[in-house]
């Protein structure tokens, strides 16, 4: 679940792993990416970890490890909860991209690998991104360690 319900899930479909749509991904280490759900040319397909559904990300990162300030476990709701803070560049960059791309999907990687691609539902000023329920508790925290040696 992201932040405070403003992003919402895509609809999931079967997974359709492909090796060339693994090799077109680039592995980084935090990226938050529009995404499509037709191809559309120079965009990178690849599957969503926590549903399968295949979807097409932009060719450019609109956020990196680079806007992130910090990272941490947190309690969540139901299960460990990863929470991204972003910079003061990065809370600017996320809000006018949330603003501008409303009903559109917002792919998050991490480690190289989409873990979501989720519906942006209203601007989000605050700078901060939770993400919870897509790994187990121990592995948030390993996560939010690595994110914030960078």
């Amino acid at each position: 679940m992201l932040i405070a319900g403003l992003l919402s899930g895509c609809a999931s479909s079967p997974e359709t792993k492909t090796e060339a749509a693994t090799a077109a991904l680039p592995s980084p280490v935090f990226e938050l990416r529009l995404a499509r759900t037709t191809p559309e040319a120079k965009w990178v397909r690849v599957d969503i970890r926590s549903t399968g559904e295949t979807v097409y990300l932009a060719p450019e990162a609109a956020l990196t490890v680079d806007d992130l300030l910090s990272a941490e476990a947190v309690p969540g709701r139901q299960t460990t909860a990863l929470r991204l803070t972003f910079t003061r560049t990065g809370t600017r960059s996320f809000a006018e991209l949330t603003e501008k791309h409303q009903g559109e999907p917002l792919a998050v990687i991490i480690g190289g690998e989409a873990i979501t691609a989720s519906i942006i539902r209203a601007a989000i000023p605050t700078g901060v991104l939770v993400l919870e329920g897509y790994y187990p508790a121990d592995e948030v925290g390993r996560i939010a360690e690595a994110l914030s040696r960078r």
